[in-house]
């Protein structure tokens, strides 16, 4: 069974002044995955996140981390605060994907096998993650934005702010929300890992293409129990 964890993403900036260098840099880390056992009867501190009605969950984040480095071509003050106009010169990008499985003791092989599948899901979308954030990244090298606020640093920081806000747009539409959406549609094809067919393999690839069918398919009856 999934849980879609309430924090799916994380983004940092790092406002650094630098020279003009036109470069992307787009780095994934491998994926971290834990399987953590819990007693039903006597849950740890914090329990694990399992949603109403199910005994297991794979709680999984995709995160970024983008160092964001830029040129002021100009700056003003006027009655309203400060004003500033920035080039964007390079963008760093680190991703990350934390994924937590958890289980009670004593599980069955299906629900094992159901909860990796949530895995697999999130493990295939990530490793598209850093051709999508580096097509996304590239396109905002040589972008000239504006920002205002009270200080030029807040200005600036302002400035940032709308890279940083296409940065997570092209981060949400093409990372998180295929992972979420194929999650979703593998856990009505199962059940929750209940039905014991479709397999919890046969279901990922099942799920991966009605996703790709679009909506009509993904909304297509479920299978027999």
């Amino acid at each position: 069974m999934w849980h879609r964890p309430a924090l799916v993403s994380v983004c940092l900036l790092t406002l650094l002044a630098a020279e003009p260098v036109s470069r992307v840099w787009v780095t994934a880390d491998p994926p971290t995955v834990q399987v953590r056992y819990f007693d039903p009867r006597n849950l740890p501190d914090p329990p694990p996140p399992l949603p109403q009605g199910l005994s297991a969950c794979t709680q999984w984040e995709l995160t970024y981390q983008a160092d964001i480095r830029w040129t002021v071509l100009g700056e003003t003050r006027g009655n309203d605060g400060h004003f500033a106009r920035l080039r964007v010169d390079s963008i760093a990008i680190v991703l990350r994907a934390p994924i937590t499985i958890w289980l009670p003791n004593g599980a069955s092989a299906r629900l094992k096998d159901h909860e990796d599948g949530h895995r697999a899901i999130v493990e295939r979308h990530y490793a598209g993650a850093q051709q999508a954030m580096e097509q996304a990244a590239r396109k905002q090298i040589g972008q000239v934005v504006v920002g205002s606020g009270p200080t030029v640093e807040a200005a600036r920081q302002a400035a940032i702010d709308v890279v940083n806000r296409r940065l997570e747009d092209a981060h949400k539409t093409m990372v998180l929300e295929p992972a979420s959406a194929v999650s979703r549609i593998y856990d009505e094809l199962t059940d929750h890992g209940r039905r014991l067919q479709p397999t919890a393999r046969q279901a990922v690839e099942m799920a991966f293409a009605r996703f790709a069918a679009g909506p009509a398919t993904t909304r297509a009856a479920h299978p027999p129990r």
